[in-house]
């Protein structure tokens, strides 16, 4: 009987530690990601040897930044990755820009720090920025 108890208890335990950490993953798959701030400004000499329009500062590590890559991947969207714990250039831009955070993206116009996916679209449109797939 007591060892009934004590293989039920052990039981509950650990699935209460397994679905304690996954279940806060999937839970928070699940919960739609809030908008992000966009700011107007002044942005064109920030990244001035970028090829494309859009500009993603990151770095190698951040999973908001790997989403934000994934992203505009899947949408079909060019952009410019400065990776600052990969490049000297990054790293200068990203201090040049004075950002709390990363990913920030940014154009000629905007800027935005985070990830959203409802925001990145909301940016991309008011700078007329289009991706292949509406």
């Amino acid at each position: 009987m007591i060892a009934k108890k004590i293989a039920s208890v052990t039981v509950f335990l650990c699935l209460g530690l397994f679905m304690g950490s996954f279940g806060g993953r999937v839970l928070a798959s699940m919960r739609p990601l809030p908008e992000v701030k966009i700011d107007a400004g002044e942005y064109a000499g920030l990244a001035s040897d970028s090829k494309e329009p859009l500009m993603l500062i990151s770095t190698s590590s951040c999973p908001y930044c790997k989403q934000t890559r994934e992203y505009l991947e899947s949408r079909g969207i060019k952009y410019q990755d400065y990776v600052t714990d990969k490049s000297p250039r990054a790293e200068q831009l990203y201090k040049e820009f004075g950002s709390p955070g990363v990913p920030v993206l940014f154009t000629a116009d905007h800027k935005m720090l985070g990830y959203s996916p409802k925001s990145i679209d909301k940016m991309l449109a008011m700078d007329g920025i289009h991706s292949r797939y509406p």
